[in-house]
């Protein structure tokens, strides 16, 4: 459970840095486009000028006024020619930006390098001014036409204004679709983990019961005191059946909830490893014995302490024998071994039995997922018994690996770490 809420909250939060790097992407991008913008509106400008300068100096009455209107001292005739002609400059401005799609208010003036201090200096505004010199139309140096855009960055925002809307209607519809995801999330993961705990309260509330069940039938069919008539006998042999059947459904049902929601191991106990490996062996010895098959133990481990769960280790190590047992053809003999390799005790179960391909091994221990058993048959399951293992073994920071082919058995090898003694 550890492992898939750390895999959780790396995927949301590389979700998130995502998010905000495609923010940043997309700003960046505006920024770059603004830039690019304001050069061609400049280069634009600036063509747009000159293009007005040119006609302008082929203009030599225009030129000749325009001159006269620098010089000479304000009158009611200068002013009036200043009129007309600053009103045909302005024409030829506007006519040479429409040129350029320039469709935006302007103020132009056409100064000389020695100002009268009374003169507004267009430099002086807060706003770019574009220069074009006038030199050669009107013979004079230090004459320029200067325009300036009070509403240029108006201009530009308004060029860039689809792409940043599209930009900014993209960025919210990929948070909205987050946050949506991450509530949703959150709303079926607590609907999952209400759920597994209902069926892990249930299940475990069935075992008592059949423990009951069990051991009333064990004292029914034991008793020295009653004799029993053939039929109950019989009666109780099907308790007896069914009973060991339930049993193993909840075994399985506890299995999937262990693998669903496994701790990560923080209050293990320390146990001695070797009693729970012969545990587990006296539980399959008679079961074995019946099929006339062999089981042999040899220890030659020094350090046999660890920290761990004993129940769940028994259920592992019996796990991997009852499947030896199952999946057994002919003379069944299961081998196990256990001794130590650096810091760790390894424990060895071989059989002799069906075996399993090359291809199934890749699957083994997933979930859910059974080996083709062949020509043994009636074997029940959900798939869920390796997969435990696996879990089991993993929560104690240990390792699993099989070894096996077809036809000639198996071979688990389980190393987990020992502790310090």
């Amino acid at each position: 459970m550890l492992k898939n809420i750390n895999k959780h909250i790396i995927l949301f939060a590389s979700t998130f840095i995502f998010l905000l790097l495609l923010l940043y992407i997309q700003v960046d991008t505006l920024i770059q486009t603004a830039e690019t913008e304001k050069k061609h509106f400049a280069q634009s400008v600036k063509l747009s000028l000159n293009l007005a300068a040119e006609q302008i100096s082929k203009d030599r009455q225009m030129c000749s006024n325009v001159k006269s209107c620098l010089l000479n001292k304000e009158s009611r005739v200068i002013e009036e020619m200043r009129e007309q002609e600053w009103a045909k400059v302005d024409s030829i401005i506007k006519h040479n930006l429409d040129l350029y799609n320039i469709d935006l208010a302007y103020k132009f003036e056409i100064i000389t390098e020695n100002l009268d201090p009374d003169t507004p200096n267009v430099e002086q505004s807060s706003e770019i001014c574009f220069a074009e010199s006038l030199d050669i139309g009107l013979h004079q140096a230090g004459v320029n036409l200067k325009v300036r855009f009070p509403e240029k960055r108006q201009f530009i925002i308004k060029r860039i204004s689809t792409m940043f809307v599209s930009s900014i209607l993209l960025i919210l519809l990929l948070t909205a679709s987050f946050i949506t995801a991450l509530k949703l999330y959150l709303k079926e993961k607590s609907i999952a983990e209400k759920t597994r705990d209902f069926v892990n309260n249930m299940t475990h509330e069935f075992k008592t019961p059949i423990a009951n069940i069990g051991f009333a039938n064990h004292r029914i069919k034991n008793s020295k005191d009653i004799v029993l008539p053939e039929k109950i006998i019989n009666y109780t042999e099907i308790i007896e059946k069914e009973k060991s059947k339930l049993q193993n459904q909840v075994n399985e049902i506890l299995n999937v909830a262990y693998v669903e929601d496994y701790s990560n191991g923080n209050n293990f106990d320390e146990i001695d490893i070797l009693p729970v490996i012969n545990e587990a062996i006296e539980s399959i010895t008679l079961a074995i014995a019946e099929k006339k098959g062999k089981i042999k133990y040899q220890n030659k481990a020094e350090f046999t302490t660890l920290g761990g769960n004993r129940l769940h280790l028994l259920n592992s190590i019996t796990n991997i024998l009852d499947n030896a047992y199952k999946y057994s053809n002919g003379d069944l003999e299961i081998n196990i071994k256990t001794y130590n390799l650096e810091k760790n005790i390894i424990i060895e179960i071989a059989d002799n039995g069906i075996g399993i391909c090359r291809e199934d091994q890749k699957s083994v221990f997933e979930k859910y997922y059974r080996v083709p058993t062949g020509n043994v048959h009636n074997i029940k399951g959900y798939g869920i018994g390796l997969t435990y293992v696996k879990a089991v073994i993993e929560q104690h920071h240990g390792k699993i690996v099989l070894k096996s082919n077809e036809g000639t058995g198996c071979n688990f090898k389980i190393s987990l770490p020992i502790r310090a003694s």
